[in-house]
């Protein structure tokens, strides 16, 4: 076919479009679009069952956040249970530990007394043996006063002087001083002149 003649024809054929627009026939193009424009005005609603399975949906998902609500509360109130319980076991493991702590110091302290009691009894033992030895050296010193020699002078009174050089002792400090009968100035023992005369005390 002469691609000229294939020109020809497609220009007749627009031609005899356009001649039908402009004489106010119909165009399938034009009929497809007034179509087209009528549906989309009187589309009707969407179907009851569409709508039902959208509540349907909703509803369930509704249920699932409620059960999951559900669960996460049941969860909270468990763990505020185990918080409770554990509070419990610690304040109970402190009142032990307490009471551990306390046996502990009370048994320092029993020892600590156990030896301060055995050191105040070695004390009190050896003042005891303190004391023993000075009652029995006071009962020495009473019967070394009672066996004491009475004055060769007065003979009366214990002989409570010693002369100087000599060392005896034979006469009271009464009478070695002269305040009685006269003063002795010559050891009546030994005839030795007294430089000195030493008081004795019991």
């Amino acid at each position: 076919m002469d691609i000229h003649c294939f020109l020809g024809r497609s220009r007749i054929t627009s031609n005899d479009e356009d001649s039908g627009i402009s004489m106010g026939t119909n165009s399938p193009v034009s009929d497809r679009s007034t179509v087209q424009q009528e549906a989309s005005t009187t589309m009707p609603p969407k179907p009851v069952k569409q709508e039902d399975k959208e509540l349907q949906r909703a509803l369930k998902q509704i249920e699932k956040l409620k059960t999951q609500k559900r669960a996460k509360t049941d969860l909270c109130k468990q763990l505020q249970d185990e918080i409770k319980i554990l509070k419990k076991e610690a304040k109970a493991a402190r009142s032990a530990e307490a009471e551990r702590n306390h046996a502990k110091d009370l048994e320092t302290l029993q020892n600590e007394f156990q030896k301060e009691k055995t050191l105040l009894n070695d004390r009190i033992s050896k003042a005891n043996s303190e004391v023993q030895e000075l009652k029995q050296e006071r009962n020495i010193l009473r019967r070394q006063v009672d066996m004491a020699p009475t004055c060769t002078i007065c003979l009366d009174a214990k002989c409570d002087v010693v002369f100087l050089p000599c060392l005896h002792n034979v006469t009271c400090s009464v009478c070695a001083n002269g305040t009685g009968t006269r003063q002795v100035d010559i050891c009546p023992t030994c005839r030795q002149k007294i430089r000195a005369k030493l008081p004795m005390y019991n």
